[in-house]
């Protein structure tokens, strides 16, 4: 149950194959577990996006780019695309 591997694999899984709110419950699983791993807010942040979901998103991006996974300009101005319409 306290596998971090295990759960963030899981989560890579789900997300492949476009199960987000399955995912997006593994990538929290593993932040609670590991609550620096950008790359897991990176991926929550994906999965929150794709649920509709666009602040939470857009918070979990800035927590990502705060824990050291290298985001993208073009990804963030995605995202605050969609809080703006």
């Amino acid at each position: 149950p306290n596998n971090f591997k295990a759960y963030k694999n899981r989560a890579s899984a789900f997300f492949q194959i476009k199960k987000y709110a399955q995912a997006s419950k593994d990538y929290t699983y593993t932040l609670n577990l590991k609550p620096n791993d950008g790359e897991s807010y990176y991926f929550r942040a994906l999965c929150l996006f794709n649920l509709n979901k666009y602040i939470e998103a857009f918070e979990d991006l800035n927590r990502a780019d705060k824990n050291g996974f290298k985001v993208s300009r073009s990804i963030f101005s995605r995202f605050r695309d969609k809080l703006n319409e």
